[in-house]
Order: structure tokens, then C-alpha cells, then sequence
């Protein structure tokens, strides 16, 4: 879902941050990093490893194992909505 976004797929969001919120039970999966050869120390030229999901920002309504009450409104969404309005 979120493997189109990342620095390795979309050059031009990388650095930038990103935002996802999701109203389901969290997956997870471990990445490998990946490697930019635009970002290279000027003393020594070693290259640095940056994760390909670098400055993305995960929001989970609920715990790992744990699923969502059947409650019309989520307190995820509403908090979210109430923070950015």
C-alpha cells in the first residue's frame, strides 16, 4: 500500500514526510535499506543507508493483535481531524 511512496519508487517525495492512517489491524514487515549515492560525506565518500520507508509517519487505529469496536465514528479519525483543523 505504501511501496509507491517510498525513496526508492518516488525520488521526488524523498526526504519529505508522509502521512498514513490506517482504520485496520497493523502488518508488519521489516525493509531492507537502500542506498543513495546522491548523499556521500565530502572528508571520506562513504555511502550512507537511508531505509526506503525514511520519514514516513504510521498512525494505527489500534494495536497489533487487537481490531477495531464496531463504533460508527473512530476515535483515530476524529482525533486526527480535531489536531489538523
Amino acid at each position: 500500500m505504501v511501496s509507491p511512496f517510498t525513496g526508492d519508487r518516488c525520488s521526488s517525495l524523498f526526504g519529505k514526510p508522509k502521512l498514513f492512517f490506517f482504520q485496520a489491524m497493523k502488518a508488519v514487515r521489516k525493509e531492507a535499506p537502500d542506498t543513495l549515492d546522491s548523499l556521500r560525506s565530502v572528508a571520506d565518500e562513504k555511502m550512507y543507508r537511508i531505509p526506503a520507508v525514511a520519514d514516513f509517519c504510521f498512525l494505527f487505529s489500534t494495536p497489533p493483535g487487537y481490531f477495531e469496536c464496531g463504533d460508527e465514528n473512530s476515535h483515530l479519525v476524529t482525533t486526527v481531524c480535531r489536531v489538523f483543523d
